[in-house]
């Protein structure tokens, strides 16, 4: 497991497992426990020079401590300038000795039992969350490193070099490897949980409540683990790794502390163990949640008729109402509620330093207005949507966004349209897809200043291939082609194609480009 410590943390290493002892923004005391069984070296030598002992490291805002319990005297004392957000233990050089591995502010450190940094790597922002897997296909090398940050990133690390990383639409709060090599679930700071196969998304759900802990464990004994999840909310979920369909699901009485697996009652039988945050300890073992997994299936069984029945009723009467729509067409008398069917909705979007932004404007192709309008995105806006209407009734709608980040995403726009005196509105949905560095606003070339930071640095793909990466990552408000780009007059290319001028001016503070 990987929590996120908040620069205060207790972990404890022994000879199959590392306990952290963390407290939460509330000084609440919350356990995560990571099994080091079945792992090359995984004796105590991470703890006290493989004198088998237990002993405590303790990652406090710029130090780390590890403490002899029982000879009650340091072990060895470091100063971590950029802080310990998150610590963990695993593996992660070539000798595969467990190391305490610290997160902090874009740095990666790993010490061995004697003190010494062996290992170093930076990440692109404060380390939110860390987890070790083991790649089943190559068993001869080292545990890679799974690394959560601020800058929504996940990035997998093997040794010191990125092997791949993906972006999210939140600050990654937690990480579990699924124990087959490839896959490993996150969570992120706005109740999203999901899985990875390496860089692929296998599925993700997000809920109105907080993740309190990600873990895998396989439930039904079929050889694959299964997603397990502890909310805020004292619910506890089993989701297929591999689509996420819910399998089982639990409550508590209050939120969920953390989640535990191992063999607890010593029979080789691996167990769930969740903590909650009053002290309530529940533990599930594998043969007990199968039969009630057949009663959980069997209740969303039901649930599932009930829903469908639902939906059938709501399109039996969106079809009836669809049926007299169209005879009224047909009469040529629109009544109440019923739009031209020629109508249709244009939709333009563009960086705009006047809302430091992006402008979405949305406009009806005849008489009727629009209303309303919501724009619904995760990944790009605070809050995850916008809602607009116009000041007076109008044909034409301006709607400004403000990404939070530099990702591409996906926009679901849903427009009320309908005439002043209706009683009855039509919503039309549209999405669209916007670039990356969407936030940026293409300048004259005329009118660039050289500023006074700056770096050079030279690459050597083609003109045309840089002109296509433009189109894909920027708006740039016409189809730049390599072989016209010299006739837009905010592109400076030469005849021959061999230098290309452009600039963009971030339109989240106007002036700096």
């Amino acid at each position: 497991m990987a929590p996120s410590l908040r620069g205060r943390a207790l972990v404890g290493v022994s000879s199959s497992h590392a306990v952290a002892v963390r407290l939460d923004q509330d000084d609440k005391i919350v356990l995560d426990v990571t099994d080091l069984r079945g792992a090359p070296a995984a004796s105590a030598a991470a703890a006290a020079a493989a004198s088998g002992k237990d002993v405590l490291v303790v990652g406090m805002h710029s130090n780390m401590l590890v403490y002899d319990v029982e000879k009650n005297s340091d072990v060895f004392y470091k100063d971590v300038p950029d802080g310990a957000n998150v610590v963990a233990v695993g593996s992660v050089t070539n000798a595969k000795v467990p190391l305490a591995v610290v997160g902090g502010n874009c740095s990666i450190q790993g010490f061995d039992e004697t003190g010494s940094e062996v290992f170093w790597t930076v990440t692109g922002d404060n380390v939110s969350a860390i987890a070790f897997r083991n790649d089943r296909r190559h068993p001869e090398r080292p545990s890679q490193l799974i690394v959560g940050s601020e800058d929504y990133e996940i990035r997998v690390y093997e040794r010191e070099e990125v092997k791949f990383e993906v972006t999210e639409n939140d600050i990654v709060t937690q990480l579990a490897p699924m124990q087959d090599g490839s896959r490993f679930a996150f969570g992120l700071a706005n109740g999203t949980v999901g899985v990875y196969d390496d860089d692929s998304l296998l599925w993700n759900s997000k809920s109105k409540h907080n993740l309190a802990d990600v873990a895998a464990f396989d439930i039904d004994e079929d050889g694959v683990p299964e997603t397990i999840t502890g909310w805020s909310d004292g619910r506890v979920e089993v989701r297929r790794t591999k689509n996420g369909e819910l399998l089982y699901s639990d409550d508590l009485e209050s939120s969920v502390a953390g989640l535990v697996v191992s063999d607890y009652r010593l029979d080789g039988r691996d167990q769930l163990i969740v903590a909650s945050t009053s002290g309530e300890i529940r533990g599930y073992s594998q043969q007990g949640v199968q039969h009630q997994t057949i009663a959980s299936q069997s209740a969303a069984a039901e649930a599932t008729i009930k829903r469908l029945n639902d939906q059938k009723q709501k399109l039996v009467g969106q079809l009836k109402t669809y049926v007299a729509n169209t005879k009224e067409l047909k009469s040529g008398k629109l009544g109440a509620g019923v739009v031209p069917p020629d109508t249709n909705i244009t939709m333009d979007i563009k960086a705009s330093p006047a809302v430091g932004g992006l402008l979405l404007e949305l406009e009806t192709t005849n008489q009727t207005i629009i209303k309303a309008a919501i724009v619904v995105c995760d990944a790009l806006l605070d809050g995850g949507s916008v809602i607009a209407h116009p000041a007076r009734a109008s044909s034409k709608l301006s709607i400004a966004l403000r990404p939070q980040k530099d990702v591409s995403a996906k926009l679901e726009i849903k427009a009320i349209v309908g005439f002043r005196s209706s009683v009855q509105d039509h919503v039309f949905e549209l999405t669209h897809t916007v670039p990356k560095f969407s936030a940026f606003l293409l300048c004259p070339v005329a009118n660039l200043v050289v500023a006074e930071s700056s770096v050079v640095f030279h690459i050597s793909e083609r003109v045309n291939r840089v002109v296509l990466w433009l189109q894909q990552s920027f708006i740039l408000g016409a189809d730049i082609q390599a072989g016209r780009a010299a006739s837009i007059p905010e592109i400076g290319l030469d005849a021959a194609n061999e230098r290309l001028h452009v600039g963009f001016l971030s339109t989240r503070d106007y002036g700096q480009s």
